[in-house]
């Protein structure tokens, strides 16, 4: 991922940053060890975050099983100590009544990490919103 954020920058947001972790549990039952892969992750936010993009919190991870957001908070964590700035929330939804699941804990999490605005874009133009 490092690399193509090197060769193309023509995005606003990027998501899933830890989602293999939803099939490595699924299939293993084990929780994913991070420690080995810190360094990298730790650049790809740290990239992001320079190149004045976004990252999604997706909320799809809280109901398959997982039990954590995609990213976990420790990455969103990441994203602020290296001044990232934009975060959306999104849930993968594929039923309308499913559009803001999750959304509270999302928000409660982005407090956590020490985030007080949401972004949202139209035509790619951005737009913070309070978190309440």
């Amino acid at each position: 991922m490092y690399k193509q954020l090197n060769e193309f920058s023509d995005f606003d947001i990027i998501s899933h940053i830890n989602y293999i972790i939803r099939y490595i549990y699924k299939d293993t039952k084990i929780r994913f060890d991070y420690s080995p892969y810190e360094d990298c992750l730790r650049e790809i936010i740290k990239k992001i975050a320079h190149m004045q993009k976004g990252i999604e919190i997706n909320t799809s991870g809280l109901f398959q099983g997982v039990d954590e957001t995609f990213p976990s908070l420790w990455l969103v964590k990441i994203f602020k100590e290296y001044s990232g700035k934009i975060i959306t929330v999104g849930s993968d939804a594929h039923n309308p009544q499913d559009i803001i699941r999750g959304y509270k804990y999302a928000l409660e999490l982005l407090k956590l990490a020490g985030f007080t605005k949401i972004a949202s874009f139209e035509k790619r133009n951005i737009k913070f919103i309070n978190i309440e």
